[in-house]
């Protein structure tokens, strides 16, 4: 069976996503690593003990070659395409390349772009800033960096599913998992609780704020400065 990887923005539930498809097919999760993020230095079991941001993120070609191809060469060395499953969201341009030409099954989360600007703001995660190019004010590099990434995803063959769908219907996950694995088993599974359907709209509740509204008009007045 070929190797999956799951490839989203951060904070798109890619956790969650990534343990239910790789149990419904049966796939290694590398031990070395958590939650089957192989590009993520931070998570490395190298490490004494984690870390938030030590590791390069959002490395691009453009602007960093000589560091690209060194993670380029260290994903082409390191990750089996077959058996595996696998998980990313701090190197979508690496990937962009990457996962072109190789035979992975590739599941994509869409999740709304001013959701995960508005996460990523808030909990002062800026790593994205790396992929900006014209914008100078941290926050605005930050969008930028997103508004990027979600570009580079969007030009990786696979499957893509929908956050706001998949959140409430879990079948979702499994019809891609099927459409990328038509020969293959794919177990059922469920994850959506009362608990969860709670979290989900606390989280979607935020839509209705100044703040993410704010956010919102940053996303577009980013948009129009980078077309």
């Amino acid at each position: 069976m070929k190797s999956l990887f799951i490839v989203s923005l951060p904070r798109s539930l890619s956790t969650v996503v990534y343990h239910v498809a790789r149990l419904a097919l049966r796939l290694e999760e590398p031990i070395w690593t958590s939650d089957g993020e192989v590009l993520n230095y931070d998570r490395f079991t190298l490490r004494d003990e984690p870390a938030h941001d030590d590791g390069a993120k959002y490395v691009r070609q453009e602007k960093e070659p000589e560091l690209f191809q060194k993670l380029l060469s260290f994903a082409g060395d390191t990750l089996k395409s077959e058996g595996a499953a696998y998980k990313d969201v701090v190197q979508p341009f690496l990937l962009s390349t990457f996962l072109s030409d190789r035979d992975f099954a590739v599941l994509k989360i869409k999740r709304n772009l001013t959701d995960v600007c508005y996460s990523m703001l808030k909990m002062e995660w800026f790593y994205p800033a790396r992929a900006a190019e014209k914008s100078t004010r941290l926050d605005d590099a930050v969008v930028e960096g997103l508004i990027r990434a979600e570009a580079a995803i969007d030009s990786i063959p696979g499957e893509t599913i929908d956050y706001d769908n998949f959140i409430d219907n879990e079948q979702t996950i499994r019809n891609s998992l099927v459409t990328l694995y038509p020969n293959d088993k794919v177990r059922g599974f469920t994850f959506i609780d009362d608990d969860f359907r709670k979290s989900t709209e606390k989280i979607l509740k935020r839509r209705e704020t100044d703040l993410y509204k704010e956010i919102a008009q940053r996303v577009d007045r980013v948009k129009m400065g980078i077309n």
